[in-house]
């Protein structure tokens, strides 16, 4: 059985996860398909392979069933991946001259949206449930 799917780590199987896997797996492939998954447009994989890298290495460190200290701050970077990425779109929308704006465009709204759902988990995850924590210690 996958990890993912073993006991308590279901919770990892959300729409989130599900979203963005499926659709980044399009969104590149259309982009190799037109011939602009170069230059400029590789930075969001480049950082995103090194968020998935402290991911991996996470999972890898819990499935021994050790508690990772750093589990947070691996949510932490992947919400800065995100602005990173929106200010890039930024940069590309005003300075790129070979990259097509719609694909720009493109890559700024999915990182906004990637931006409110990790935030959302963030929140549920860590602020939410440190309030929790401390409403039960009154």
């Amino acid at each position: 059985m996958p990890l993912c799917l073993a006991g308590k780590e279901k919770q990892q199987l959300s729409f989130l996860h599900v979203y963005h896997h499926a659709s980044i797996g399009m969104i590149w492939g259309a982009m190799l398909h037109i011939g602009h998954g170069n230059g400029t447009a590789s930075f969001g994989a480049l950082i995103n392979s090194c968020i998935h890298c402290m991911m991996y290495s996470h999972y890898l460190w819990t499935s021994f069933g050790w508690n990772n200290p750093f589990k947070k701050m691996i949510t932490q970077a992947q919400l800065v991946q995100f602005a990173t990425c929106i200010m890039h779109a930024v940069t590309v929308l005003g300075y790129e001259t070979i990259l097509p704006q719609h694909m720009a465009w493109a890559q700024f709204v999915y990182h906004i949206q990637m931006l409110v759902l990790f935030g959302h988990f963030y929140r549920k995850s860590y602020i939410a449930a440190r309030e929790v924590k401390l409403a039960k210690l009154k």
